[in-house]
């Protein structure tokens, strides 16, 4: 662990957070260039004739936009303590390896001590957020139950990263954007229904709407960015980056979850209570927070969540789901520490293996994927308008058969009846799943919840050291308190096996060995898929007749 740095040390430092501001300014100049365009472009008749106005209208623009940010900035600290139940704590009351490396950095890199909370809750997080002079770190007893001190620390230098580099104002300034251009896009969809201006205003509100796509990926594109940053601080910090890469494999994997017993954990507080609880931290990245981990793949040991991580590093998807996201993929994250553990003349801790992924099956996927959801945007349109013209034409016509082929082609992929016997470790290391392309499988083990007794608890299915996280399909009422009567028994069970991008399987059936008790559950899928084919029927007897 690093404590004092030498002057050589402390330039490193300072050139990681200067490429980091770096890093982040283009797409967040981008991002106010996607607001700046339309005023530009609408108070660019004005400049030619009344040029000082059109500096006035620029200049109160920028003083609202200045106001937008003070007051988001503040209200956004004031919502997190306000809806986050954090319960404040001295530093003093951190284990006392966390305790010396807390002053030791802080000391080193000129940072106020910064306020410490404890959030009670299994689930393993540690978020910032706030500013140099206030520095606000959050961590959950499940970080702590799980890691190590020195894992512990890895986690709170990561967080010192985000302090360092000023990431909590970098977000704040970046989260503006999509809002406005939210909110103006709605207004304008809102006031399109004048038929005076609705020529205007409907291609504007398009083009704010793609705007606002556009600010979306690029806010996430800005986080990733600067969680790589600090995970390269973090390693710099405590000198071996493979303490930082082993203690997100066990955040990540969510380790131990069957393993804390008479904790102060979400099993001592009221149902109500831990539900709130675990939305509000559902919650965290709507809020700009900067967690240290926002997906979770459910394995319980090192050997399953390494299996369940080379998808993450061969499936096509992989990449789709990561450019949506605010944090990068674990594995990938892990495979940047360890490659910096390599430069530093360290071996790695672990290996997770990849296989190249197929881009074939994903081209395909993809396409039905998203030519349903146009085919459900359209048969939904089509029954608000109820257009009797198109309906009964030629081209309406080929237009439905053509909807209905393509839904039913998702719901083949989706729900295959050819099952098939797999072991969890067979479905864990199988890189070809996806949420669209699903396994049909039969496989048995042990029926584990979470925390039984609670709506809110995740349902895992366990055989020897591995576990896949299961699913009630939506529609089955009553279904979870029989399958929780079942708890700790050895069950066989039928359903499809995904990855969206954390694996799940979604049930069909359930089978008790022992009491011969058998669980069916329905599956909103195959109605869909009786009601398309009927309607495939109906229309072709109408082409013919």
């Amino acid at each position: 662990m690093t404590t004092n740095f030498t002057l050589k040390q402390e330039a490193y430092l300072k050139a990681i957070s200067k490429g980091t501001t770096i890093q982040a300014a283009i797409p967040l100049a981008l991002m106010y260039g996607l607001v700046f365009l339309p005023v530009t472009a609408s108070i660019l008749p004005i400049t030619t004739q009344d040029p000082l106005s059109a500096c006035i209208i620029f200049a109160i623009f920028l003083f609202i936009m200045a106001i937008i940010f003070v007051l988001h900035y503040n209200f956004s600290i004031w919502i997190i303590n306000k809806f986050l139940k954090v319960k404040w704590v001295k530093i003093n009351d951190l284990p006392v390896d966390c305790q010396i490396f807390i002053n030791n950095s802080c000391n080193t890199l000129k940072l106020n001590i910064p306020v410490i909370g404890i959030i009670e809750t299994n689930d393993p997080n540690a978020f910032t957020y706030g500013n140099k002079n206030r520095p606000i770190i959050v961590l959950t007893s499940g970080l702590l139950e799980i890691l190590t001190p020195q894992e512990a620390n890895a986690v709170i230098a990561h967080e010192l990263g985000h302090v360092y580099h000023r990431d909590f104002i970098f977000m704040m300034m970046a989260a503006i954007v999509p809002m406005i251009l939210g909110y103006t896009t709605w207004q304008c969809v809102k006031f399109s229904r004048s038929d005076k201006i609705s020529a205007i205003l409907l291609p504007l509100a398009f083009v704010l709407g793609l705007f606002y796509l556009c600010s979306k990926l690029l806010i996430a594109k800005i986080s990733r960015d600067r969680e790589y940053k600090a995970d390269q601080f973090a390693g710099f910090l405590i000198g071996n980056p493979n303490t930082l890469a082993t203690a997100l494999l066990k955040i990540t994997s969510k380790s131990s979850v069957f393993k804390r017993h008479g904790q102060a954990t979400l099993n001592s507080l009221e149902r109500g209570e831990a539900r709130q609880v675990r939305r509000r931290l559902a919650q965290l990245q709507s809020a700009a927070l900067l967690g240290i981990a926002s997906d979770s793949i459910g394995a319980e040991t090192k050997s399953s969540a390494l299996l369940a991580m080379s998808w993450e590093l061969s499936n096509v998807w992989a990449k789709w789901y990561e450019i949506r996201s605010t944090h990068p993929l674990s594995a990938k994250r892990i495979q940047h520490l360890l490659g910096q553990a390599k430069s530093f003349g360290i071996s790695p801790s672990f290996i997770i293996s990849s296989k190249k992924g197929k881009f074939g099956p994903f081209a395909l996927e993809f396409i039905v994927k998203f030519s349903s959801i146009i085919a459900y945007y359209i048969a939904y349109s089509s029954l608000l308008t109820f257009d009797m013209e198109l309906q009964y034409s030629f081209f309406g016509l080929i237009i439905f058969l053509l909807l209905i082929t393509i839904i039913l082609l998702e719901i083949g992929l989706s729900y295959s009846n050819k099952f098939t016997s797999f072991s969890i470790t067979d479905l864990l290391s199988n890189v070809e799943a996806s949420l669209t392309r699903s396994i049909p499988t039969s496989l048995s083990g042990v029926l584990k919840f979470e925390n039984p007794g609670n709506d809110w608890s995740r349902i895992f299915i366990q055989e020897d050291e591995n576990m896949i996280e299961i699913k009630i399909p939506k529609l089955n009422f009553g279904k979870r308190e029989q399958l929780e009567s079942l708890n700790l028994c050895r069950i066989s069970i039928k359903g499809w096996y995904r990855r969206d991008p954390n694996p799940v399987f979604q049930l069909s059936f359930v089978n008790n060995y022992n009491e011969n008790k058998k669980i069916e559950f329905f599956q909103s899928g195959f109605l869909l898929r009786k009601i398309a084919v009927l309607l495939l029927i109906i229309a072709c007897l109408r082409a013919i007749f």
